[in-house]
């Protein structure tokens, strides 16, 4: 399969950080306009379009943006300034209309984690946050109706018992991580909420207890399954929501991945060895391999991210002095019938 690879003008991404795609634009933070070491901007892509256009720059000159959503004309960003002002966050949505940033969510002075996990899909934003309560550190799962920011609470639970990860949303349905710490245990698991059914509680797909960053496009979810955290590589997990079947799947020669994301047809997911860039194809039920670079070199592909029918990526170039590159291309749908 061969992709017809375009690629962003680098003076709007360099230094690059996140990126993110809904399958449409494609939204990245960076340092382009404040130097390096820091990602204060975000800038959107249409294709189509010549020229990104900026959509948010932060007051704080020094801070970092990131993680990123986007869905149609809306962004969703979180804003941080992690050697200033640790642990401290802030969660602002950018409204496609033009208007000014919403700030939707924020950390709390006695209480530092992770920084939130977001994801928008059909006009709604879903977010983690690690809370001070009264009654006590809680761990909660937040959906938001866009563009008025109504607030709907999904699941909350003691932040010592069960923490939320990596929500993904497809239509009305949300798939999460957790962790769950039980007096002798601690377990991993990928649930599914159906917001179309607010009264159904939420179901686990996962039957391992080692699952965890799912992603969703249709009836198909993808997670990975690792033996002790949430962040470290693991196996990749295909399941049907309609036939309830879990597989693993061949990752190219990889045996362990990150950071999965699934589109229409195609998955993707980081890979122990960058030098070779790979794509799980659910049509073909096999992986293809896309770009194959000198062994133990310098030139490789990080952080490839599958949204619909298009696929995003960095690409380190051979030259140790030259700066990562942001690309894309649009991937092929299913043949017909």
């Amino acid at each position: 399969m061969q992709l017809a690879v375009e690629s962003i003008p680098q003076q709007f991404t360099t230094p690059l950080l996140e990126v993110s795609t809904d399958g449409q634009s494609i939204t990245w933070s960076t340092g382009a306009d404040a130097g390096p070491g820091v990602a204060p901007d975000v800038f959107r892509f249409d294709p189509g379009n010549a020229v990104p256009h900026k959509v948010f720059a932060s007051a704080d000159r020094k801070a970092i943006i990131g993680p990123i959503a986007i869905s149609g004309s809306d962004v969703a960003l979180v804003e941080a300034n992690p050697e200033a002002k640790p642990g401290v966050w802030q969660l602002w949505y950018v409204p496609g209309d033009g208007g000014p940033p919403k700030l939707v969510d924020h950390s709390d002075d006695d209480l530092q984690g992770p920084y939130p996990f977001l994801a928008m899909d059909d006009g709604r934003l879903v977010w983690t946050a690690f809370h001070s309560r009264p009654e006590g550190p809680r761990s909660e799962l937040w959906m938001a109706r866009l563009p008025a920011l109504q607030r709907e609470l999904l699941d909350v639970q003691p932040l010592d018992q069960v923490e939320y990860w990596f929500p993904a949303i497809d239509g009305d349905h949300v798939v999460y991580g957790t962790v769950e710490t039980a007096p002798t245990s601690v377990s991993r698991h990928v649930y599914l909420r159906d917001l179309g059914s607010p009264s159904t509680a939420a179901v686990r797909l996962d039957t391992s207890g080692h699952a965890s960053m799912p992603a969703i496009r249709g009836d198909m979810v993808v997670w990975k399954e690792s033996p002790d955290n949430v962040l470290e590589r693991g196996t990749l997990i295909l399941f049907s929501l309609k036939s309830q079947r879990a597989q693993p799947i061949a990752f190219g020669d990889e045996s362990a991945v990150n950071t999965p994301s699934i589109g229409n047809r195609f998955v993707a997911a980081n890979v122990i060895d960058p030098t070779r860039f790979f794509l799980y194809d659910l049509a073909s039920q096999r992986s293809v391999l896309l770009r194959d670079f000198p062994p133990a070199g310098r030139e490789v592909i990080v952080r490839p991210s599958v949204r619909g029918d298009m696929v995003v990526w960095s690409h380190a170039p051979e030259s140790e002095e030259a700066d990562l590159a942001l690309e894309w291309s649009h991937l092929p749908t299913y043949p017909a019938n």
